[in-house]
């Protein structure tokens, strides 16, 4: 983990900014990344240490390296970002990850379809500037916000707009005001089918990123059009999860192996698995805590948990019991997890 300098931190709506941080000479091959994908920050807020997930918001052409944050209500994080740090400040960051991005190949024409709903736009706009500067295909995007107000990089991606007049193609949906020149409603199937090009479908990619039900409403609504399910990526926000929403039973124990040393803990009924084994004092390897980044994978050897946000394991990992620990609570009075 490197500490990188805050050069600039742009409000971008009411509860969202941009940070764009420095990046030493030395340190430039550590922060190469790919179109779409994202950065971990870490912090110590009131003694606790905390890392997030946000994504990279341009593009790795621009030469820059800056992410959108969103507030979220009661977000830990998020607002101590939005309300505290400050040009000038240091912040630890971990080197760019994820697979929800995109290899530029600059002879390409493929077609890519974006659909992205609030803070998901943030992804998407680093694969979109990506594809519209060096690649040769048509960029569609479909962004669905409550209002005008709300809706993030909206100059940037109108500057692009006129940029690349023949080539990106957007259409913005508001579901809580009614606009000249804007849909209306949520992202939905009779959208998506109104958006889409269907001679365009057997050239095309589709990138989803946004809350897990207009994700799983858009893939189904795509599939059902007759796209093919290899060319569907998606990306979920993930959150934090409150603690009302925990279900750990009372006094689940849990036996866990890490870096080769055996122990048990206790979960309390606001403890997530990974939590619990931190507190324990034990450091197991985790990034996000919103199940989208899979570092704190493990196995569940023996017992059930929820995971109560899983945006990246696929259905064979879980059928291989993998679990994000960060995500887990307990179903079951015994648990047995191996790191």
């Amino acid at each position: 983990m490197n500490s990188l300098k805050i050069s600039e931190i742009k409000k971008e709506t009411k509860d969202s900014c941009v940070l764009r941080f420095e990046i030493p000479q030395n340190l430039k091959s550590e922060f190469t990344y790919l179109p779409g994908q994202f950065l971990t920050l870490s912090f110590d807020i009131d003694g606790k240490k905390v890392n997030r997930c946000y994504s990279l918001s341009s593009s790795p052409y621009e030469n820059v390296l800056e992410v959108g944050v969103k507030r979220v209500e009661g977000g830990l994080v998020s607002n101590y970002i939005n309300d505290t740090l400050k040009v000038g400040d240091y912040v630890n960051v971990l080197k760019p990850a994820g697979d929800f991005c995109i290899q530029i190949e600059e002879k390409s024409n493929v077609n890519y379809y974006l659909f992205a709903a609030g803070s998901g736009i943030t992804p998407m706009l680093s694969i979109l500037k990506s594809i519209l500067e060096k690649e040769k295909g048509n960029v569609y995007l479909l962004y669905g916000n409550s209002t005008h107000d709300s809706i993030m990089f909206f100059d940037e991606i109108e500057y692009y707009q006129n940029k690349f007049k023949e080539r990106l193609h957007v259409v913005h949906t508001l579901s809580q005001e009614s606009r000249d020149s804007f849909w209306s409603g949520r992202i939905e199937p009779k959208s998506i089918k109104n958006f889409l090009n269907e001679k365009e479908l057997a050239n095309s990619k589709f990138f989803i990123c946004g809350p897990g039900k207009m994700i799983e409403n858009t893939n189904k609504a795509l599939l059902d059009l007759g796209v093919v399910n290899d060319s569907i990526f998606f990306e979920s926000f993930g959150s934090t999860i409150s603690s009302e929403k925990y279900l750990n039973l009372d006094k689940a124990t849990v036996d866990f192996s890490i870096d080769g040393a055996c122990d048990s803990v206790t979960l309390n009924s606001n403890q997530t698995l990974l939590r619990a084994i931190m507190d324990k004092g034990y450091n197991p390897k985790f990034s996000c805590e919103a199940g989208v980044c899979k570092v704190c994978i493990c196995t569940l050897e023996e017992g059930e948990v929820e995971m109560l946000n899983n945006g990246c394991l696929s259905d064979e990992e879980v059928k291989a019991r993998k679990i994000l620990s960060c995500q887990s609570v307990a179903k079951t009075p015994i648990l047995k997890v191996t790191f």
